[in-house]
């Protein structure tokens, strides 16, 4: 069962999460935690931010969590997503039942946008079977494409609410409508960058 975390569930995660210190790259920390470093997380996170667990057995054998994506004020409505396993559970759709509860869980928190580029790679590397590096390097960008999209249109709704921007987030219909223009913003620069790079493969082909 999927559940919010508690300061028992310390050892548990902490366990999952040194594993990947050790044995991986992708949590960029050189040492490994202890519990009591854990519970201290888990404080500070949960002050905020959701934070849950996905437990068998009375056992956790992974959770997720929302950390804010940046200390400044504009961003106080994008978090960043971590999700992680316990070495033996990975294929099994854990992840994916955290993420879809995390994404549940997120909306009672005003949360707007959800960013991880590294889980957006790992995917369309696996599934599409592209280069990596290629990868990264179009994960990066969307996401940089992304962010200029939302501050546009951040920019226009402002001077539509005359900087009284709280208001719409009252409202989910015209919260789902308001962001309607960043989608439209970032499918057109996407469309257009593919354009620019397929003309450019066939000029150095010609």
């Amino acid at each position: 069962m999927i559940r919010e975390v508690k300061l028992s569930d310390a050892k548990a995660i902490v366990d999952i999460y040194n594993y990947y210190i050790l044995n991986t790259n992708i949590t960029f920390e050189e040492k490994q935690l202890t519990v009591d470093d854990m519970e201290e997380r888990i404080i500070e996170k949960t002050a905020k931010h959701p934070w849950i667990v996905y437990e068998r057995d009375g056992q956790v054998i992974g959770y997720a969590y929302l950390s804010g994506w940046h200390s400044r004020s504009a961003y106080r409505y994008s978090n960043e997503a971590s999700i992680y396993l316990d070495s033996n559970e990975k294929g099994h759709g854990i992840g994916k039942e955290l993420f879809g509860q995390l994404l549940e869980v997120s909306k009672g928190y005003g949360v707007h946008t959800i960013l991880n580029i590294i889980f957006q790679s790992v995917v369309v590397i696996r599934v599409c079977k592209i280069d990596p590096i290629k990868t990264i390097k179009a994960s990066i960008l969307s996401t940089i494409i992304l962010f200029g999209s939302e501050f546009l249109n951040v920019g226009l709704l402002n001077i539509i609410f005359k900087n009284d921007i709280t208001v719409m987030f009252e409202n989910i219909k015209i919260k789902t409508i308001c962001g309607l223009p960043s989608l439209l913003i970032f499918a057109i620069c996407i469309s257009l960058y593919n354009l620019y790079m397929t003309k450019r493969e066939s000029k150095c082909l010609a």
